[in-house]
């Protein structure tokens, strides 16, 4: 994350959490601006083995995915519009077979 901010970009929000396995949540992230970068960062714990996150913007369309079997998802996307971006965050699998936690970040720069 201090590499994110080393490029510029500015903590926007984060968001812990807890799923179970198979398990899915969305985020909301309001007030994004067009042709604002977005670099939204999930850091699973000790028990999260395949951690994923979805991007998608206002109009619901996706705009970028991270699917690498890890618990250390990144996703950056350049916003094509204003408005509010929803990022899902689904557990595909954990040390224990049942659950996991992890933080979502979002950051952003212009």
């Amino acid at each position: 994350m201090q590499a994110a901010k080393g490029l510029g970009y500015k903590l926007e929000t984060s968001k812990a959490d807890m799923l179970r396995k198979g398990e899915s949540k969305s985020y909301s992230v309001t007030n994004v601006r067009a042709g604002e970068h977005l670099k939204f960062v999930g850091r699973g714990d000790g028990d999260v083995k395949d951690l994923d996150l979805t991007v998608f913007a206002p109009d619901g369309r996706m705009l970028g995915k991270d699917v690498l079997v890890d618990n250390l998802p990144e996703v950056s996307v350049l916003a094509p519009s204003s408005g509010t971006y929803t990022v899902r965050v689904t557990l595909y699998d954990s040390r224990d077979g049942l659950s996991g936690a992890f933080v979502l970040f979002c950051f952003a720069k212009m």
